[in-house]
């Protein structure tokens, strides 16, 4: 049996998280679940393959990232040990390079 690793969410990708909700809800509250349910498969699938994702490099970055589309999110990570830590979840039309 393969490993599988723990996925932990950090205060920022939550806070992500929140505005998206609260973004769309006010845009269409149907569409919420369905949202939840497809970003939740997503990122459920790094417990597996935590190494699926893009690296992600950037000079204002200290250590390494990776990166997973899903729709149209940009979902940032780092596996630390047996963890996968996501730092933030973000909008692919937001300016994302700035925000992390």
């Amino acid at each position: 049996m393969s490993k599988l690793y723990k996925i932990n969410y950090i205060k920022t990708a939550v806070d992500d998280l929140e505005e998206i909700i609260i973004y769309i809800s006010e845009n269409d509250k149907l569409c919420v679940n369905n949202l939840i349910d497809v970003l939740d498969n997503g990122i459920s699938q790094l417990t597996a393959f935590p190494f699926i994702g893009k690296i992600y490099n950037n000079a204002k970055l200290s250590n390494e990232y990776h990166m997973i589309i899903i729709e149209d999110y940009l979902v940032f990570y780092k596996v630390n040990g047996d963890i996968v830590e996501i730092y933030r979840i973000i909008h692919c039309k937001r300016n994302y390079k700035r925000l992390i």
